[in-house]
């Protein structure tokens, strides 16, 4: 029998509405930076609170008097084995990609699942994962990737400027592709090209990435399953969990 208040609602439901009204008091004082970003839910552990930063799902318990509050970066199991952290952060990652303007990235391919990517064209393992789709030609019929340029000017100098020439072409799929695989090398700029649009398109990348807290590349969210770096098992391991799962997007 569950216990409930003369209100009707259960006691359970009554300390965890409690717990999330004092972390969203207190983790702002304990961590001021990360709270900007934050948004504070309920857990399914009674006394922690759930916190999505970006696509991260951490876990935050409240301070007892005269102590500080604590970030915990955990998973959280059931007896059955069901990591509930993992099914948190795919809910995340559904809901987040909702709100990406898929317009401003280079749209490659035409298949059934769903991969966005971030990509610096100077960085060497963004460039191994372009072979790699170059030379799976099996795999990437089976995806629609939308590439985000997101060059990391502190690591890369020039990235910038050969993001500006990919998006100045008038096929930057092709243009990506060919740079990126070393196929050309002669990156001058074309005499016509839209700058505004090309600026528009590189700042939303870097806003978008930053509000994700992505800092490194290449970064892939294939389906619900997030791919730092060059990892073709996972991307494999993402791509056959949509196709399993019946989850595809519907070609455009």
């Amino acid at each position: 029998m569950i216990a409930t208040s003369a209100s009707g609602a259960s006691v359970s439901d009554i300390l965890e509405k409690a717990t999330v009204k004092r972390c969203r008091q207190t983790f702002p004082e304990d961590f001021p930076v990360s709270a900007k970003k934050a948004r504070i839910l309920p857990s399914p552990i009674p006394g922690l609170c759930e916190i999505h930063i970006g696509l991260n799902v951490l876990y935050y318990a409240p301070p007892s008097p005269g102590k500080k509050g604590r970030l915990l970066v955990v998973e959280i199991y059931t007896p059955d084995g069901e990591n509930l952290t993992v099914k948190a952060r795919e809910d995340l990652v559904a809901e987040v990609v909702k709100t990406f303007d898929l317009s401003k990235a280079i749209k490659i391919g035409n298949g059934p699942v769903r991969v966005i990517e971030f990509t610096d064209p100077d960085c060497h393992f963004c460039r191994r994962l372009e072979k790699f789709f170059m030379e799976n030609r099996g795999l990437t019929r089976k995806i629609t990737r939308y590439v985000f340029l997101y060059p990391l000017l502190g690591l890369h100098p020039h990235a910038e400027t050969h993001a500006r020439w990919i998006l100045c072409q008038k096929d930057p799929e092709r243009a990506l592709t060919n740079l990126m695989t070393e196929k050309i090398t002669n990156t001058d700029p074309p005499t016509k090209c839209n700058l505004d649009a090309v600026n528009d398109r590189l700042s939303y990348s870097r806003n978008l990435a930053k509000r994700l807290g992505i800092r490194g590349t290449p970064f892939l969210i294939v389906g619900k399953t997030i791919v730092p770096g060059f990892n073709p098992g996972l991307i494999y391991t993402g791509i056959n969990r949509v196709l399993r799962a019946g989850h595809v997007t519907k070609k455009p």
